[in-house]
């Protein structure tokens, strides 16, 4: 840490002591700089997931805590909390102790809500599986971990997950329910499938349900909220909100450099809401946390006046062209104000004397036909002449996964394959 940046801590760490007052949120901001501190006049409890929820049971108990609308239910407090015990109940049941690994592979939905919380309650350590993941992944993912338990939807748009799982462990088809013993999967014992019928060798979800015995006394914390209620209504949807109690962010410069407010920067972050480390990775832990135990997040956002915190784009899909930083999230917006422009993405090639080249692949609104010649006239004048997208490309749409995240690496790779 720089001396402007020790001296800057510092005093922002004095605030209280020095009567210099906070905004009304209680975030503490210093000197022009992009370095927040959450909220510091309540002391931060240290206190547990099940304590915290007999809390919020005791007090809101019948006032709503969940809305299924597809499946016509309503919960409250006490309701949330009965489920959530009868899950965690069946868990242990099942034989899965503190400290056990249970992966959960499933798009969003009450199953996986309830498993949340009912792993917390037991103090099961909950691995969220990627739902796009295909074999090979779910494979790394469960004995990277050393998950001895899974919870899994039958299928989800193509992924047809229960399958691939036996496929993965074709066991499955002949062992009992809970003893699963095979050499791809050496550490998982149990499979729960989100279905009445998930065949043999497999619990359905509503029977776990179903196992345990008398309900624990500890109780899940089931929804928290990350907004201030007197948060503007623009600020509530055109941020990620401002900082949490207890906790600091700061936006640094490549050189490590807290920047000004307004400026973009990485966005780090430093308190009880980071993570110890990745499971048995030393190396990448140190890749991301710094010896001060800043999180580094890849992040690249903006923090405004007010503390609120934008993310404009992720450090590594920064182009530097010829020394200049270039944002595709900036050029996409611009490019995105052409009539012609239904979609574009933005990323850096290869260029042998000025590192990366600008390329912009756009999918045209329906019924337009645009050229390149109308992309250049666009631009030139408007902005930057190194932002100008040097390579174009029109295609109908773009590489996506599962989940509906665009696959920039692929066009990358695409357009240095074929020029």
């Amino acid at each position: 840490m720089s001396i402007l940046n020790e001296s800057l801590a510092h005093k922002i760490g004095e605030i209280k002591s020095s009567g210099t007052p906070a905004d009304q949120a209680g975030t503490a901001r210093r000197e022009g700089h992009s370095y927040v501190v959450g909220d510091k006049s309540a002391e931060l409890r240290h206190i547990t997931i099940p304590q915290m929820f007999s809390e919020t049971v005791s007090r809101y108990g019948p006032r709503d805590a969940l809305v299924l609308p597809k499946l016509g239910k309503t919960l409250s407090y006490y309701d949330l909390d009965r489920e959530v015990d009868t899950l965690a109940s069946g868990l242990l049941a099942l034989g899965l102790e503190k400290g056990d690994r249970l992966g959960i592979w499933a798009p969003n939905r009450f199953e996986w809500l309830l498993t949340q919380f009912a792993t917390a309650r037991i103090g099961v350590i909950l691995v969220s599986i990627n739902p796009a993941y295909r074999l090979a992944e779910l494979k790394y993912a469960l004995n990277k971990v050393g998950c001895n338990a899974l919870i899994l939807a039958e299928e989800f748009k193509t992924s047809k997950y229960l399958q691939m799982l036996r496929n993965l462990a074709p066991v499955l088809d002949t062992c009992p329910k809970g003893c699963l013993n095979s050499a791809e999967l050496p550490h998982l014992k149990i499979a729960v499938a989100m279905t009445d019928s998930p065949g043999n060798g497999v619990y359905s979800f509503t029977v776990v349900q179903t196992l345990g015995g008398p309900a624990q006394q500890l109780r899940l914390d089931a929804i928290t909220s990350s907004l201030n209620p007197d948060d503007p209504i623009e600020k509530r949807t055109s941020t990620v909100g401002r900082i949490h109690p207890n906790l600091e962010v700061k936006i640094i410069d490549t050189n490590g450099n807290i920047v000004a407010v307004g400026a973009q920067g990485e966005l780090c972050t430093r308190g009880y809401s980071v993570m110890h480390g990745y499971w048995d990775e030393p190396e990448k832990t140190a890749e991301s946390i710094d010896p001060n135990g800043w999180m580094h997040t890849g992040d690249l956002a903006v923090l405004d006046d007010e503390g609120y915190c934008s993310i404009v784009g992720r450090l590594k899909d920064m182009i530097i062209r010829g020394g200049e930083n270039i944002y595709p999230s900036e050029v996409e917006a611009f490019l995105s104000l052409h009539p012609g422009v239904k979609e574009v993405q933005v990323f850096g090639i290869p260029h042998d004397k000025l590192g990366e080249e600008v390329c912009a692949w756009f999918v045209p609104a329906d019924g337009t036909t645009l050229t390149a010649q109308d992309i250049e006239q666009h631009c030139t004048g408007k902005i930057a002449h190194y932002k100008i997208p040097k390579h174009i490309r029109f295609v109908d749409d773009f590489p996506m996964t599962v989940t509906g995240k665009v696959q920039k690496f692929i066009m990358r790779n695409w357009m240095v394959e074929n020029g």
